[in-house]
């Protein structure tokens, strides 16, 4: 008689075992779901933030003569090195101070004779691009030239 009770305990310890294995795999299924959908989001929002900053800039840029002090007019915190206008970006998108930022928003401009270059770059704080945008824009002639 005690023998048949050992074999129905051993039988619900093994059947226990067995659950506890199977809810232990599925857990380990669903974290990895949910820690890579996280970083598809965390990526989707900075292509979403790159893709808007850069298409402003492109505005601005398409709207007035490219000098760093007619971005600056638009865009007032703009800041220029070397030639490249810059824009800096926190983790929520909003714009702050340099050494807050998490983006960057590069803009660097060449010029020709009958229009002006652009190449817009959305970085993250690496200097990986995140974002970029390519941009020409045609220089008005003045009337009576040729």
């Amino acid at each position: 008689m005690r023998e048949r009770q050992n074999t129905r305990s051993s039988l619900f310890l093994i059947e226990l075992i067995l659950a506890i294995l199977f809810f232990s795999l599925a857990s380990a299924v669903c974290i990895q779901v949910f820690v890579k959908a996280h970083f598809m989001s965390q990526s989707a929002k900075e292509l979403t933030l790159g893709s808007s900053y850069a298409s402003s800039a492109a505005e601005v840029l398409a709207h007035t003569d490219g000098s760093y002090e007619a971005v600056k007019a638009l865009l007032p915190e703009a800041m220029e090195t070397d030639g490249i206008i810059y824009l800096c970006y926190d983790q929520n998108g909003e714009t702050c101070a340099q050494k807050d930022a998490a983006y960057y928003l590069y803009i660097e401009q060449t010029a020709s004779t009958h229009s002006r270059e652009a190449r817009i770059d959305f970085t993250n704080f690496d200097g990986d691009s995140l974002y970029h945008l390519s941009i020409k824009i045609p220089i008005a002639r003045k009337a009576g030239t040729a």
